[in-house]
């Protein structure tokens, strides 16, 4: 130990938990990375106006609900990150 360093002013360590948030981080940037991946294949004027086949049609819907979906998924992980930093860093 070093001087004037006492055992119980170590910082925190990241548990079981901060390594689970961090797991699932990484599966959503993979599943934003599959988004990205789907896109290059839809037409960028099907995003302007209404694509003129079903086919297409079907595509951008698909794309715009994962989208959605995503967006939802990552606003939550953002919420819980700064609730339990509150949690049990800053309070």
């Amino acid at each position: 130990m070093r001087p004037g360093h006492r055992a119980d002013q170590r910082q925190p360590q990241a548990g079981a938990a901060g390594r689970l948030f961090l797991v699932v981080q990484l599966a959503v940037l993979i599943w934003l990375e599959m988004l990205l991946a789907r896109s290059r294949y839809i037409p960028a004027l099907s995003f302007v106006e209404q694509p003129p086949t079903y086919t297409e049609t079907y595509l951008v819907q698909r794309f715009q609900a994962s989208l959605s979906a995503f967006s939802t998924v990552w606003n939550f992980m953002a919420l819980m990150a700064v609730l339990f930093w509150l949690l049990f860093y800053a309070l």
